[in-house]
């Protein structure tokens, strides 16, 4: 649902004053799963090179905005008598062996392969690979939503 909420932003780019509800639902998001990050860096990148404005205050509150709600969750059980779990720092180390390695700590996950310096790359494109297979015809669906939704159908049949 984020990235369909994603796709939908970017197709107003032109009418993109207020984002601050976006990057607050993305934020939200994130609690769910840590894509939605990426979702929120990749929509900054795109309106940069659409609107061809920089603004460092701006793309830092938006920033905030996304991590702030796993921030005020993560202090809230720092301070708590509870302890988190986080499936994907706890089983998998994703992207927590980054860190890692900046810090020089050498840390056990579930599956080392992908968390290794060496052996990234490759994994995450047998992985990829794997869940394109998996989800191609959920992909086709996707993609012809969008394609009915930026009206290229309704072209095609004018044309004809």
């Amino acid at each position: 649902m984020l990235l369909i909420y994603t796709l939908r932003k970017l197709e107003n780019i032109n009418y993109l004053d207020d984002d601050y509800t976006y990057f607050s639902i993305i934020g939200l998001g994130a609690l769910l799963h840590r894509s939605a990050i990426i979702y929120a860096i990749i929509f900054i990148v795109i309106k940069l090179f659409v609107k061809k404005i920089f603004s460092f205050k701006n793309i830092f509150f938006n920033l905030l905005l996304v991590i702030l709600p796993t921030a005020i969750y993560e202090l809230s059980i720092y301070f708590s008598r509870y302890q988190s779990f986080d499936w994907n720092r706890e089983i998998y180390g994703q992207f927590y062996w980054i860190i890692d390695i900046i810090l020089g700590r050498e840390t056990t996950y579930h599956d080392m392969s992908c968390q290794q310096l060496s052996t990234f790359i490759n994994c995450n494109l047998n992985v990829t690979k794997y869940f394109v297979q998996y989800f191609t015809i959920g992909i086709i669906f996707l993609t012809i939503l969008i394609f009915i939704n930026l009206n290229v159908f309704q072209d095609i049949f004018l044309k004809i």
